[in-house]
């Protein structure tokens, strides 16, 4: 992922995460290197973790600048602007233009996949249990375990989803949670679907913005709070299955499930994603976004580029995908113990 002509960088566009702000510029020149300079100077004034990852902006700028001129193609632009893009090694930055996208997707690609849940959907929920709208899969792994999967945390009218869910699984003595493969949304409906399984109002995080020129300027931090809400709440034993995909506003609703004393995290390390992105229009018309918070665990740690480790690792070998989830039999034991 370093080497110019990088258009094999290319992906798909990941799961965006909530808050977006898209700003419009004036209108400069629409030259290669107006919009090489417009979209280095984006980044400058609006990330988050220069300092914490020990980043010389100003350097990438003077060595990457040399390979732009007026002659560069719209492809030489875009791959060199994704060569250094990329050494910000960020999943919430990317690059969007008409033919092409970039973005880092280091955060999971290098690590095995850890989940199939067409396995699960097959032999636990047997092609059954889902809400009408798709959102989220449920049903029971044991006679007194519920299970369910939250894929994403897009989208609106979460609150009457998870409220039928945990009406059907009323009976259970546990639940497990699974966010494996979970890229995002929006913070706010994984705020308060984790607000089912607490009782008391807990400091989950805090999140610091951008807010001037330099590196280092941001806001005074503020407090997020995991508030006790819903018509249906469930306080038993809960397990939360993750994986490296579980990115984002998935990795919010694990800060806020982790202050929980009854809930156990199990399976691989999070991706490790805490930006929360801006998208600014560049002026070719191509979209860049960009981390724009810090956000941080009330111990003062931030797991942005680490992820979120679980209290029992535990991963699905190469030879059992597909065949079996040692991560979902690991919680099942946890919870029959407790």
């Amino acid at each position: 992922m370093r080497i110019f002509g990088s258009l094999l960088l290319l992906g798909s566009v990941g799961l965006l995460s909530s808050c977006q702000e898209v700003l419009l510029p004036e209108e400069p020149g629409e030259g290669p290197v107006t919009n090489f300079e417009f979209a280095w100077a984006e980044v400058d004034r609006h990330y988050s973790f220069f300092d914490l990852k020990g980043i010389d902006w100003e350097e990438m700028r003077a060595f990457y600048s040399q390979w732009i001129d007026a002659t560069s193609t719209p492809a030489d632009l875009f791959s060199i602007l994704s060569e250094m893009l990329g050494r910000l090694e960020d999943g919430h930055v990317g690059l969007f233009s008409p033919f092409a996208t970039y973005r880092y997707s280091g955060w999971y690609a290098a690590h095995s996949h850890n989940f199939h849940f067409d396995l699960i959907w097959r032999t636990l929920l047997q092609g059954r249990g889902n809400t009408p709208s798709g959102k989220i899969f449920f049903g029971w792994i044991t006679p007194d375990i519920g299970y369910i999967h939250l894929p994403t945390f897009t989208g609106s009218n979460w609150a009457s989803e998870i409220d039928e869910v945990l009406q059907t699984l009323e009976q259970a003595s546990a639940l497990v949670l699974d966010v494996r493969d979970n890229s995002g949304g929006n913070d706010g409906n994984a705020e308060r679907i984790a607000g089912r399984f607490t009782r008391d109002r807990r400091l989950y995080r805090r999140i610091q913005y951008r807010n001037g020129p330099a590196n280092s300027d941001f806001t005074a931090p503020l407090d997020d709070y995991l508030e006790p809400n819903g018509k249906r709440r469930f306080l038993g034993p809960v397990a939360v299955l993750t994986n490296r995909r579980t990115f984002s506003a998935a990795e919010s609703f694990v800060l806020a499930m982790r202050t929980l004393p009854q809930v156990r995290l199990v399976g691989d390390t999070t991706g490790g994603g805490s930006g929360n992105p801006l998208f600014r229009e560049m002026p070719n018309g191509w979209s860049l976004s960009v981390s724009r918070w810090i956000e941080w665990a009330p111990d003062g740690t931030t797991h942005e580029g680490i992820g979120i480790g679980p209290h029992h690792h535990t991963i699905i070998p190469a030879h059992l995908i597909g065949l079996s989830d040692p991560i979902l039999s690991k919680a099942v034991e946890i919870l029959n113990n407790r």
